[in-house]
């Protein structure tokens, strides 16, 4: 077997060709991964890192169909390393490694708290990128990084939930740092205000949004049936709701989210 591998640009035009013509029994695309991909070369931050578009002998695509989408998504060409002639039976073995996540990125850089502080990068960046949080999107190791420089303050955060998450074991740490950063870009004073009520309770008023907000984590996981979750955004669209109470000086009985209710917005 003859393996041919070089450097080549690749087009929008001649990625849609490929797609077109050699994409051939290829796994299901992940269009989140399309425009996770698709993003970073809008934004010029993909780099050459050495992974490959396969073609077997025959000329089927056998790796990097979601990057020649991405380059046709995002109108942008790209340079990759390119390898044509493998057996098609090897199909099997690609992709067939772990992924390095963005904990793992934030490992390798030394960050302290980096698996907290990559479950708070993914969803305050979310959160700043679309006003909302959800299970399902995704940001890429660079796209987190970045992140992250640009937003130093979550180190801090994550330094805060560290230490004090023990307060409210009810609630992932990921949302409680993420609830914190978001607050903390609107006011300090309240966002600590807050937090005092939610992670310690601390409050003569027991229609406090936040205290009512704590009393239905607490409540859920002393009765939540076995393997059974709440959807982490839920978790967001409650918090921030109680926050804009407080904010707004409200008192309430309860946190509900209304049908079709759309994804509230820390004011």
């Amino acid at each position: 077997m003859e393996l041919v591998a070089n450097f080549e640009t690749i087009t929008p035009l001649q990625a849609q060709e490929i797609i077109d013509k050699n994409n051939i029994d290829n796994r299901r695309v992940d269009y989140n991964t399309v425009n996770k991909y698709a993003r970073c070369m809008l934004s010029d931050d993909w780099l050459v890192n050495g992974q490959t578009i396969v073609f077997d002998k025959n000329g089927v695509l056998r790796d990097g169909q979601h990057r020649l989408m991405a380059c046709t998504s995002s109108d942008t060409p790209f340079v990759t390393l390119v390898v044509r002639g493998v057996d098609p039976s090897c199909f099997k073995t690609l992709d067939d490694l772990r992924k390095r996540t963005l904990r793992d990125t934030f490992s390798i850089m030394q960050e302290e708290n980096h698996n907290l502080l990559s479950g708070i990068v993914h969803y305050f960046a979310q959160y700043k990128t679309y006003n909302m949080v959800r299970e399902s999107v995704n940001f890429s190791n660079i796209e987190g990084t970045n992140f992250l420089e640009k937003n130093p303050n979550v180190r801090e955060v994550a330094e805060f939930i560290s230490k004090n998450k023990k307060y409210l074991r009810e609630l992932p740490p990921a949302v409680l740092g993420t609830l914190k950063c978001i607050f903390d870009e609107i006011s300090v004073e309240d966002s600590n205000r807050y937090f005092n009520t939610l992670l310690h309770g601390v409050c003569d008023d027991i229609n406090n949004p936040v205290k009512i907000f704590r009393d239905i984590v607490i409540r859920y996981k002393l009765t939540r049936k076995r393997n059974s979750r709440v959807r982490t955004p839920i978790w967001f669209f409650k918090g921030i709701k109680a926050w804009n109470f407080m904010r707004k000086g409200r008192s309430v009985s309860k946190i509900v989210i209304r049908e079709n209710e759309k994804f509230p917005v820390a004011i």
